[in-house]
């Protein structure tokens, strides 16, 4: 997998620590590489890598360090910005660094977080080049992969008693889920086995999860790649990722607060559907207190806003007059399927891309398809002008006698804003583009 070791932000840590499990444990860390300057302690947690502590190096390459610190997944930021990765759960801990190795003396911990993160990156090198069309012979490639991955099975089997007992072996387990994601997306039939095991090394209720980078990653890709992005199956899975994470509250507090924000400011449908559950059956019943009342009161407000343009509701009404100012009447009844374009000729991406959803009308407007188009501004001018420029004979339609406030009402905050409404008037997709609803259209009407 990819993002096994991606480039993460760091930032400094200005609070203390939330309550975890702590190790008093002293750093020794000598190296021939920097003298007389600073380097930094930086602590995974949640999506980001956080400092936690300055790391003075003398004029020898010397630093000794002694604090307590949450168990967990650690990295050594030196001044170039290069990382050292290691574990903090021992007592003692000595590091010792040149421009060809970086040594742990006898941690059992980071011993055996090293050598497997080793042969971790050595598979994920053989499989980008596997990707690679120009990458040599694929045949000498493959069967590397095929070697490593043995030698990735007979590593755990040698240690695995060391896997079980040590926090390291905690980050083993939870990488050590499907990883080769390419291959899985390719062999559909393979998918099932991947939902089932891609989270199965990760125990979620085990507070010390949250201090490690691959249980953001790990639980992000799950939720964004690996499941259909239908909202059933979202709320369904994050309900029973958040449920077990409850007796880890720090593990609670941050996978609520991750997706909520994220499903907040996404701009797909079906995500919501899923904010506006979270919201519900969370911070409206009490179990969210951590979460500031403003802010959960700007969501409140932020679900109001959009709550009759939800997949699944009912638009609202709106009276709209044609070019000539006639009553332009509508019923959805009368085709399978209607779409609802909000536009302006001011907006140049309109301009661009209104003309493609009218060839879409043209090729579906005899097989049960209508389009309203409705003018989002008050230049009647202009409007009617672009109309008669692209010879745009669908449905057009204005507010022009601004009864309504058609951007409050249908929550538009760019154009073009499109909605596809079946014959029931019911909402059945929106923001998708030109060649999406045609794709659409040519399966649920052809």
């Amino acid at each position: 997998m990819r993002a096994i070791l991606p480039a993460i932000a760091i930032v400094f840590l200005s609070a203390c620590y939330a309550e975890a499990a702590e190790i008093r444990t002293q750093i020794r860390f000598k190296t021939s590489l920097w003298a007389d300057t600073v380097g930094y302690l930086a602590s995974f947690r949640g999506n980001s890598l956080k400092v936690i502590d300055t790391l003075r190096i003398d004029e020898k390459g010397k630093c000794r360090r002694k604090a307590s610190y949450p168990i967990g997944e650690y990295a050594i930021v030196l001044p170039d910005r290069s990382q050292i990765r290691l574990i903090i759960n021992e007592k003692k801990l000595t590091i010792t660094q040149d421009s060809e190795t970086t040594d742990f003396g006898r941690s059992l911990e980071n011993n055996l977080y090293q050598d497997f993160l080793d042969i971790e990156r050595q598979l994920e090198k053989k499989r980008i080049q596997l990707q690679s069309n120009n990458s040599g012979d694929l045949k000498i490639i493959s069967e590397k992969v095929d070697q490593l991955e043995i030698t990735r099975t007979l590593f755990l089997s040698l240690n695995a008693e060391n896997v079980e007992k040590t926090f390291a072996g905690k980050i083993i387990k939870a990488i050590s889920g499907p990883n080769d994601l390419v291959y899985y997306s390719q062999h559909p039939s393979s998918a099932k086995w991947v939902k089932k095991d891609f989270l199965r090394g990760i125990d979620f209720a085990d507070e010390t999860m949250y201090y490690t980078e691959i249980f953001h990653l790990r639980t992000k890709f799950y939720m964004e790649r690996v499941l259909e992005q239908n909202a059933d199956t979202i709320i369904n899975n994050l309900v029973e990722l958040l449920e077990k994470s409850k007796p880890a509250q720090e593990n609670f507090q941050f996978l609520f607060s991750y997706y909520m924000s994220s499903y907040s400011r996404s701009k797909y449908p079906q995500h919501e559907l899923v904010f506006k559950y979270l919201f519900e059956n969370y911070c409206a019943t009490g179990q969210t207190p951590w979460i500031e009342e403003a802010q959960q009161m700007r969501w409140e407000a932020e679900i109001g806003s959009f709550q009759n343009l939800l997949i699944g509701t009912t638009p609202v009404q709106i009276e709209l007059y044609d070019t000539a100012g006639n009553p332009l009447r509508y019923n959805f009844s009368h085709h399978q399927y209607t779409l609802l374009i909000f536009w302006s000729p001011g907006c140049a991406h309109c301009r661009a891309e209104v003309p493609q959803y009218y060839k879409v009308y043209q090729k579906h407007k005899d097989k049960g398809f209508e389009t309203i188009a409705v003018y989002t501004e008050i230049f009647e001018d202009e409007w009617k002008e672009f109309i008669k420029e692209e010879n745009l004979s669908w449905h057009n339609g204005a507010d022009t006698e601004q009864k309504g406030n058609l951007k409050r009402d249908f929550f538009i905050s760019e154009t073009p804003a499109v909605i596809l409404v079946d014959s029931s008037g019911i909402i059945v997709d929106k923001r998708f583009t030109a060649g999406v609803l045609n794709q659409f259209l040519k399966a649920n009407l052809d």
